[in-house]
Formats: structure tokens, sequence, C-alpha cells
């Protein structure tokens, strides 16, 4: 069985990192409140490949790797884990929270890449 599961704003919190990503690249001062649409350059009125450049740069940063989890994602993912997929439990026993309470999305996808994001 394979199982989607969303990564912006259902694992992580993909809109205020980008956010803070895309205004210290261009000196803006956007808010999670601006953001009606996530087609960002109709917000933001650029074109878009601009658009499709700026998410593409900022999916090569440390920002993008380590961004915040909404909360109880991980819960959610141990939950299909239990309920659809038989995992070895050693996967698992390295997957510490860090110090805030949130695990970098980079953690998540290396964990789970085989079963989740085939």
């Amino acid at each position: 069985m394979i199982i989607g599961v969303d990564v912006d704003e259902v694992l992580t919190k993909f809109v205020d990192t980008y956010l803070s990503f895309y205004n210290k690249v261009k000196g803006t001062s956007w808010k999670r409140e601006d953001i009606q649409t996530y087609y960002f350059y109709e917000v933001f009125g650029i074109s878009k490949e601009e658009d499709t450049k700026s998410i593409i740069d900022f999916g090569k940063t440390k920002e993008y790797s380590e961004m915040p989890l909404v909360d109880g994602a991980v819960d959610g993912i141990f939950e299909l884990k239990k309920k659809w997929f038989e995992f070895p439990d050693s996967q698992f026993q390295d997957f510490d929270a860090d110090n805030d309470g949130s695990v970098p999305i980079r953690q998540i996808m290396f964990e789970f890449a085989d079963e989740f994001f085939l």
C-alpha cells in the first residue's frame, strides 16, 4: 500500500519558514496572514517563473531541511506505521526530538523514505 502524505502544512510549517526565507532574500516583510493562496506569485506580484525559482532555491537551504513540524505530525506518522505497516522497531529508536520538541523534516524524510516516499 502506498500512502501519500502532504508535507506543506501537514507535516511541516512550510508557509512560515518559506516567508522567513523569502523576506530575507528579497528584503520584504510578508506575514502569514498575507498569504491567502499557495500561488505565491499572486501574493508577491511576481511571475510564475520567479516564484518557481524562489521555491527551488528555498528547497536547497538549511531552513528547508530543518523546517519545524506541525504539532502532531510525528504522532500521525507513527499512527500510520502502527495501523498500516510493519516496520522494524530499530528504525525508530534513534528518532529523537530536538530540544524544542520538533523533529527536522530531513530526519522524517530519511527515516520514512522507503515506506512513504516511493
